[in-house]
């Protein structure tokens, strides 16, 4: 079970990231956090009504630049707290019954030039990329040259819903491609499992998650960056492919 902290944590103490249902009330919180943890949940639930808007809200929203006003002095507010401390929004395009007004990559790129503070980048969660129609890889690449690519999600799905799959589960081949371009972007920071094992042993799980993903790594690692080069320019998919199954 992993403890989840919420917005409503006053209420409902720390929840199982899995089932939702409370692991710690709050009244058996250490006395030393409970005050502090109560003022961070009020100073987060603005931030959160701004960036999470339910069916009824996306529908009757009518001032759109508002919203993104609202939401973007709320982030300012919470970089300038600490501008040592990086700051990352993880879009997701959306939740049951909730459409975020931060969806995909651009969106969030864009929304962090508007802040315009040096801490606040992106969380790219690579099942949430692929939940938004997007690439992950082109995503990373256009963070990167927005200077917002701060954190790596790792997780898969089938791009209708987030699953949180163990990576390259269903998109094996993009997963290396992603890889290779975090390298190639000259990436070099924290890439964490987001990934959820249900009814299976979570240390078997996130074992093999980080297992698999060594493998990719070194899958992406025997890539001859000339030749991917020369293959990219000459964008003849039945070559590429060919030459990525010469690697395993």
């Amino acid at each position: 079970m992993l403890p989840l902290l919420t917005r409503d944590v006053h209420e409902v103490g720390l929840i199982c990231q899995h089932c939702s249902e409370t692991l710690v009330p709050f009244d058996e919180i250490s006395a030393s956090l409970q005050a502090e943890l109560a003022d961070w949940a009020s100073r987060y639930a603005p931030v959160h009504a701004v960036a999470h808007w339910d069916d009824r809200q996306r529908k009757a929203a009518g001032n759109y630049d508002h919203a993104y006003e609202t939401a973007a002095e709320c982030y300012a507010e919470i970089a300038d707290h600490d501008p040592s401390f990086p700051i990352c929004i993880e879009y997701k395009i959306s939740e049951p019954r909730v459409r975020s007004l931060l969806g995909n990559a651009g969106e969030t790129a864009a929304f962090c030039q508007i802040v315009n503070r040096d801490n606040l980048g992106v969380t790219l969660d690579v099942g949430h990329a692929l939940f938004a129609n997007e690439n992950a890889s082109q995503s990373a690449a256009l963070l990167a040259k927005a200077k917002r690519l701060f954190y790596v999600h790792l997780n898969d799905n089938d791009g209708r819903a987030d699953w949180d799959l163990l990576p390259g589960a269903v998109h094996t081949w993009e997963l290396v491609e992603f890889i290779y371009t975090l390298k190639k972007l000259g990436y070099d920071d924290w890439m964490t499992f987001d990934i959820v094992p249900k009814e299976l042993d979570p240390v078997e799980f996130f074992a093999a998650a980080a297992r698999l993903t060594r493998k990719y790594e070194a899958l992406s690692g025997r890539i001859d960056a000339a030749a991917m080069a020369a293959l990219q320019v000459d964008k003849n998919a039945a070559r590429t492919l060919e030459y990525l199954h010469t690697l395993i």
